[in-house]
This record gives structure tokens, C-alpha cells and sequence, in this order.
């Protein structure tokens, strides 16, 4: 009678321990380069873009990639050569993305970021390190 119960409660203890379906919480989803994932921003839980460094991770090319699936797949939009520091979306049309070689660049997409249009330089300052957008104002930080 012992034995059936430890044998009960060592089988209810590998029932709960191992689960066959997806883990909860955080696990490790890839992109299709390597290189150093600077910034990462969500519209909701599925659709996100990520922007990686280009001359400062080894690589020559930064990368704008962008996900309909939750990051299970990532199709590269953009990658000139430079560095992406920073990348904001107002809704899922309108985005901005930061970075440079040289003097920092700031970019505007407008369908999603299919093409992404080069709005100027930041003179006078380093890289631009991060950006946020609040009621149609922006705020852009070193």
C-alpha cells in the first residue's frame, strides 16, 4: 500500500512537471541575421519591428525586421549601412527609426515599413539613443 501511494504521487509529480505544450512566459525567439538587436517595439501581440546595429556589431549593415507573428518570423524591411539605435510606430502605418554612421539620421515610414524615407540629420550630436511618441509630439533622447 506504501509503495502505491509513493508510485502515485511520483506520477502525479512527472504529470505536472513536464508539459507538452509551449512554455509560459519568455522564450527565445531568433531573427534571420546576426548582429545586436538595438531596439524592439510591439503595436500589440503580434505585429512588432526590431532595429540592429550595423558598423558597431561587426557587421557593416544595420536592419529594420518586421513581424506579423508574434516574432516566430521576421522579414527584413530596410538595411542601408549604418546603425539602428531606436524604433517607434504611432499605429501600424507610421513609424520612425534612429541611427547613422556618422551624424545621427532620423526615418519615416508610412505603409508599415515597406519604405522608409530619410527626414534628415540630427547636427551637433552624438547617436540618438532612443525615441518616444506621445500624443502626435515626440521626444528624442541621447
Amino acid at each position: 500500500m506504501k509503495r502505491l501511494i509513493l508510485f502515485e504521487l511520483l506520477v502525479l509529480f512527472l504529470a505536472t512537471t513536464f508539459e507538452s505544450d509551449s512554455p509560459p512566459g519568455w522564450f527565445q525567439q531568433t531573427i534571420p541575421v546576426s548582429g545586436v538587436i538595438n531596439d524592439i517595439f510591439f503595436l500589440d501581440s503580434l505585429t512588432g519591428w526590431v532595429c540592429t546595429a550595423g558598423a558597431s556589431s561587426g557587421s557593416d549593415t544595420g536592419y529594420v525586421m518586421k513581424t506579423t507573428n508574434s516574432g516566430n518570423n521576421w522579414i527584413i524591411q530596410y538595411n542601408p549601412i549604418m546603425t539602428f539605435t531606436s524604433i517607434q510606430f504611432l499605429d501600424v502605418n507610421t513609424g520612425y527609426t534612429s541611427g547613422g554612421s556618422g551624424l545621427s539620421r532620423i526615418f519615416k515610414t508610412t505603409d508599415g515599413g515597406a519604405n522608409w524615407n530619410d527626414i534628415g540629420a540630427v547636427l551637433g550630436l552624438g547617436t540618438l539613443e532612443g525615441m518616444f511618441f506621445c500624443e502626435h509630439k515626440y521626444w528624442v533622447g541621447l
